[in-house]
C-alpha cells in the first residue's frame, strides 16, 4: 500500500476515477473504466522501471475471502489429530504440510531461510485466503492417507 501511496504522491494526481462502488462480504468493490486501469498500470510500470531498473513483479488474481475462523480451527484440529497419530506436535505437522505443498508448487515460500535446512521458510497461514487454506487441507488429507490415517471428522 505504501508504494501505491508513494506513486500517487509522486505523480501528484489521481490515477483512477471511481465510477461507482458497492460493498459485499465486507469488501469494497470499485468500478473504474478500462482506460483508467490502463493508465494506472502504465504509470505504475513506469514508476517501477525508474525506481527498480526495469525489474517488475506484478501479481494479479481473483480476490478470495480471508480464511475464516472455522477453517483455521479445522486446520489446527486436523494437524493436532495427525500429530497425535505420528507422535509429534501440531506445529511440526503444519510445517511439514507447508513444505510438501511448497515442493509441489502449491504454497509460497517467504524470503527467510530456515537455519536448519537452508531452505526458504513457508509463508504463514495468518494471511492466507480460503483458497490457500483449502489447498493446505487437501495436502494434509493426501499426506495422512499415504500413511493409512483417516481423520475422525
Amino acid at each position: 500500500m505504501k508504494l501505491w501511496k508513494g506513486l500517487c504522491m509522486e505523480k501528484n494526481k489521481a490515477i483512477l476515477k471511481i465510477e461507482s462502488y458497492s460493498s459485499k462480504d465486507g469488501m469494497l468493490l470499485l468500478s473504474v473504466s478500462d482506460y483508467g486501469v490502463r493508465a494506472m498500470l502504465s504509470n505504475f510500470v513506469q514508476f517501477l522501471k525508474e525506481k527498480y531498473n526495469g525489474y517488475i513483479k506484478l501479481e494479479m488474481s481473483v480476490p478470495y475471502q480471508q480464511r475464516t475462523i472455522p477453517m483455521n480451527s479445522k486446520w489446527w484440529a486436523m494437524c493436532t489429530e495427525y500429530a497425535n497419530y505420528l507422535g509429534s506436535t501440531k506445529e511440526e505437522v503444519a510445517k511439514g504440510v507447508k513444505y510438501r505443498a511448497m515442493d509441489e508448487g502449491l504454497w509460497e515460500s517467504s524470503d527467510v531461510l530456515f537455519s536448519n535446512t537452508g531452505r526458504k521458510e513457508p509463508i504463514s497461514t495468518a494471511d492466507a485466503d480460503t483458497k490457500q487454506m483449502s489447498v493446505l487441507i487437501d495436502v494434509l488429507y493426501r499426506i495422512a492417507s499415504e500413511d493409512g490415517f483417516v481423520f475422525s471428522e
